[in-house]
């Protein structure tokens, strides 16, 4: 078929409708749309060889998802205009799309990976929607997952600067579940902090840290407030004699804000670093009632660690081996490598209580534990159920002298189903979780016996 009038403006008002959908986001429809094109734009390319339409196809081609064709006509369209920064661009992004956008799970050739990445960085230039850094944010994104590879992480990281970069704060739907996604300016700053204090260069984390709580105005969710800029910065001036003391106070300031898991953790790890055991042993149960996630300990290896050691220095040997056996349950789901030593620890007498406890039976029984350790911390108050919320994940109470309380239903010790309005209930409150408002959440709450 030959490229005659007919044909050019049919193609071209096929792309333009696949456009038009994929600015509406209609993926079902733009994907076919895409290929429609693609076929008429084939046929134009090989009679007229003119970059329009060669960056067209390039474009249809990449869209419907064809991208060994993509990839084979981006290079006969460079091969002739490779000198147009519209035809480096987009030949990048054919690039980007094939071989970079892919899941970290499914890269399985590092090497043609990274050649891939050096090729599109090679060929343009660094920009806010530009293909060079949407490639620089994947390769980081692909570095942080592993391990001991910080030199090449800040060599990517310095490919790009602040202003190259997106502060847009995305807003996604995951299985029904609403994610806010960091701006690639976000994910910058939070990286380059990490880089910098896994380097031990604290000082200059503590600087970046504020530079980035200065230049960021926009903040993903989790890290509302600039949180984790706040906590990376106190974390470094723990590692400086001079400025330990602020940090500590500017950790603890973390935690009126917000309780996280994490903090606590931070916490226990610092006092147990300077012998302050009862206080390592608190802020290790605090993060580990905390933690929401008890079907995945292995992210709560530091607290559950810290128990293991202190409980063997009280020479309560079962207690810590059973804190040791259940990180190596985490890590045999999860299938990380297991250390020797925690092999040693978890054993009793020879025996491995690994094979002992099933990981539903030990994390059971130590999050029981935990609860009833964690109690000589808290405020017991006595109250009355005032409202259950309809989905059934929040109690509303009111004390005796009329202060208003609330707690999760995940922090409920007892069936759901057996509370109701009008009952009474056993709270235990943590003072550092006082919201502004006034009102205060229970880490436990139990209903009383005689309601």
């Amino acid at each position: 078929m030959r490229a005659n009038d007919e044909l050019v403006q049919s193609a071209i008002k096929a792309f333009e409708e696949a456009e038009r959908l994929a600015l509406n986001k209609e993926t079902d429809s733009y994907v076919g749309a895409y290929e429609k094109a693609s076929r008429m734009l084939k046929t134009i390319w090989e009679e007229k060889r003119e970059m329009t339409y060669g960056l067209k196809l390039m474009k249809a081609l990449r869209k419907s998802r064809h991208y060994e064709e993509a990839l084979m006509v981006s290079r006969e369209v460079f091969k002739l205009y490779g000198d147009r920064d519209a035809v480096k661009n987009s030949y990048a992004w054919v690039i980007y799309d094939y071989k970079i956008r892919v899941r970290n799970e499914s890269i399985t050739n590092e090497k043609e990976f990274f050649k891939a990445a050096n090729a599109i960085c090679e060929m343009t230039a660094a920009g806010i929607y530009s293909p060079y850094t949407a490639t620089v944010m994947k390769v980081l994104d692909y570095l942080k997952k592993k391990t001991n590879r910080i030199d090449l992480e800040e060599k990517w990281l310095n490919k790009v600067q602040p202003g190259d970069l997106s502060t847009e704060v995305r807003n996604i739907s995951d299985n029904g579940k609403n994610i806010s996604v960091p701006s690639d300016k976000e994910k910058w700053f939070s990286l380059k902090a990490s880089v910098l204090f896994e380097k031990k260069e604290y000082m200059e984390c503590i600087k970046f840290c504020d530079k980035a709580l200065e230049e960021l105005q926009v903040y993903s969710k989790n890290n509302e407030g600039g949180f984790f800029f706040a906590r990376k910065r106190a974390q470094a001036k723990l590692s400086i004699p001079q400025l330990e003391e602020s940090g500590l106070r500017e950790l603890e300031g973390l935690l009126s804000r917000r309780p996280e898991w994490y903090i606590f953790s931070d916490l226990a790890s610092h006092h147990l670093s300077k012998g302050l055991v009862d206080d390592a042993y608190k802020y290790s149960l605090f993060s580990l009632i905390y933690y929401p996630n008890k079907a995945k300990f292995v992210t709560v290896k530091t607290p559950l660690e810290i128990l293991g050691k202190i409980f063997d220095l009280r020479e309560e040997r079962e207690l810590s081996a059973k804190h040791y056996a259940l990180i190596i349950h985490a890590f045999k789901v999860e299938e990380y490598k297991i250390s020797p030593e925690y092999t040693s620890k978890a054993n009793v007498d020879g025996e491995s209580l690994v094979e002992k406890y099933p990981i539903k039976k030990l994390s059971e029984e130590l999050q029981s534990l935990w609860i009833d350790e964690i109690r000589r911390y808290l405020d017991k108050v006595l109250a009355r159920v005032t409202k259950v919320l309809p989905d059934r994940k929040k109690v509303f109470v009111k004390s005796e002298n009329g202060s208003e309380y609330s707690f999760k239903f995940a922090n409920f010790q007892g069936r759901a189903r057996d509370l109701s309005s009008e009952d009474r209930v056993t709270l235990y409150i943590n003072q550092i979780t006082s919201k502004k408002n006034g009102a205060k959440e229970a880490i436990i709450a139990e209903k009383d016996p005689s309601s």
